[in-house]
């Protein structure tokens, strides 16, 4: 399984985690198989919930145990017989997610953010004098998109330029 897991996290990016109920981790790709493995993180995160509503999850911006590099989790539960028994874990390094954001086409002087759950900055694109994190409010050419399947939102800034053209 651990060959299978390293091979996944070569093809999509991220690192593949197995825990057991107690949220021990039982295999990490990052580390060789029988390596002491600590528990995954807790609190507000994507393991808890999944535990908690027995479907996937996608969590908010923690410091990895292991990498100790700013990270998201998906989660999902590992079922057998109708019973949560393990959850699989990948996790993505945010600077994944910034490359993923560099690579969209954007016009000139546009900005956009992305954000978790709880307002923390996961990815920003934004014009080369701009980057500063952006400000939460309804003014002109401010759009903020809530995620339907995460606790993620997608802040877009349009130069106001942009909207008064005719």
């Amino acid at each position: 399984f651990h060959a299978e897991a390293q091979g996944f996290s070569k093809i999509y990016g991220g690192h593949v985690i197995l825990a057991d109920l107690d949220l021990r981790m039982l295999l990490n790709t990052r580390l060789p198989p029988g390596t002491p493995l600590p528990s995954l993180p807790r609190g507000h995160a994507a393991a808890t919930q999944t535990l908690a509503t027995g479907q996937p999850a996608v969590g908010d911006l923690f410091t990895g145990p292991i990498a100790n590099q700013l990270q998201v989790a998906l989660v999902a539960p590992v079922v057998r017989e109708t019973r949560t028994t393990h959850l699989l874990v990948n996790t993505v390094e945010t600077q994944l997610l910034q490359r993923t954001l560099d690579a969209v086409a954007m016009p000139a002087g546009w900005s956009v953010s992305l954000l978790d759950g709880t307002g923390e900055l996961i990815a920003r694109r934004s014009p080369p004098q701009e980057q500063a994190v952006p400000a939460r409010d309804t003014r002109d050419g401010h759009f903020t998109f809530k995620s339907t399947v995460t606790p993620w939102t997608l802040v877009l800034e349009v130069p106001r330029s942009v909207l008064a053209a005719p």
